[in-house]
């Protein structure tokens, strides 16, 4: 490999698309609530056909992964709170400063 040789990326996307992409599968409490009541119907659908101790495991698991998924959501929501309030803008009046005299020499 030459000096001035570089390697590129064979992909060149824009951080404006990937933040669109992004923002289309985030998930919000509604989308998990819908997603999870669509699977608790499917499996009172086969509720008769598979043994009760099975269907017991497998509610609890919809249960506890709805409650895992609403929980992290929340944290990422507390979390997006604390950065934007961290991240505020500083007043400009803190960074003026007087000019400094060299004419002390």
């Amino acid at each position: 490999m030459k000096n001035n040789e570089t390697l590129q990326s064979l992909e060149k996307f824009s951080p404006k698309e990937n933040r669109q992409e992004c923002q289309a599968q985030q998930l919000d409490t509604l989308s998990i609530e819908s997603l999870f009541s669509l699977r608790a119907e499917m499996l009172l659908g086969i509720e008769h056909d598979i043994e009760l101790s099975l269907f017991e495991e497998l509610y609890w698991k919809i249960e506890y992964e709805s409650k895992f998924l609403t929980d992290i959501i929340a944290s990422d929501t507390r979390a997006i709170k604390s950065k934007k309030q961290m991240n505020r803008t500083l007043n400009a009046k803190y960074f003026i400063r007087k000019h400094f005299n060299a004419n002390l020499i």
